[in-house]
């Protein structure tokens, strides 16, 4: 089952859980800070088992059942998706909460002489958020953050439009849908491609270190925050230095 049809499913009483409306669960998806740093662990009559780790399950009791002992159950996790399982008399579920390690314990791991991963860099040039807010520059910053979006979000189509120019072939059916909500995100944003480059676009983004596990493009909404942020990541060092360069991988 696809994870929107899940949303629907259990707009209720994810609506509930996370304190959100069912309008907006199923428009802006589940978000990562709706996920606690727990696992769910799953094990079935036979000994088979199942651990999601950043996840968090709902369920009901399956009345049509004599002894009302069957559950349909969906386990929602951050980065491997959402799940529905029947959980029966015999077999068990169960969170397990993972102690989050002290200041000491990181500081006692923490090398200052270790070379920065590829990821930290990224993580370092992610633009900053509200900086804006409370400043007396307020317009200058608000006009300066759009500047250099619009740069970078017509870097990357560049970029973009010559990988699909380069690639053979119509878009995958399986990348159809997010092809669609990013090209039409990027219309409203003043971009009018073709739907092979929104293609090539959220491909450019899902190969970033900065792409997110279900994430991104379920929705235009969706696919207009992630395109911003994703453009907003070249603000430490220009476009130069941005990821809207590119990649020789995504051409094969």
């Amino acid at each position: 089952m696809k994870s929107k049809d899940l949303l629907r499913r259990w707009k209720l009483p994810l609506s509930q859980r996370v304190g959100r409306s069912e309008e907006a669960v199923l428009e802006e998806g589940l978000l990562a800070s709706d996920f606690p740093n727990s696992s769910v662990h799953i094990v079935f009559e036979d000994g088979s088992d199942l651990s999601f780790r950043r996840a968090f399950y709902l369920g009901y009791v399956d009345k049509r059942t004599v002894d009302k002992s069957v559950c349909r159950v969906a386990v929602f996790t951050e980065h491997v998706g959402y799940h529905e399982f029947w959980v029966g008399a015999e077999d068990r579920i169960e969170v397990v909460t993972r102690r989050k390690k002290s200041l000491a314990d990181l500081l006692e791991r923490w090398d200052p002489k270790a070379p920065q991963s590829d990821e930290d860099r990224a993580w370092d040039k992610m633009a900053p958020v509200g900086r804006e807010f409370g400043s007396p520059d307020y317009e200058r910053l608000m006009e300066q953050d759009r500047a250099e979006f619009q740069s970078n979000l017509s870097s990357l189509i560049k970029v973009c439009s010559d990988l699909a120019e380069a690639r053979a072939g119509a878009v995958e059916a399986d990348e159809r849908q997010d092809a669609v909500n990013v090209q039409v995100a990027l219309q409203e944003l003043g971009q009018h491609v073709s739907l092979e480059v929104a293609a090539e676009v959220w491909r450019h983004y899902s190969n970033s270190l900065m792409a997110c596990w279900m994430s991104g493009a379920e929705t235009i909404a969706s696919a207009k925050k992630t395109l911003f942020s994703y453009c907003m990541i070249g603000r430490h060092g220009g476009v130069e230095n941005s990821p809207f360069k590119a990649n020789d991988s995504l051409k094969n």
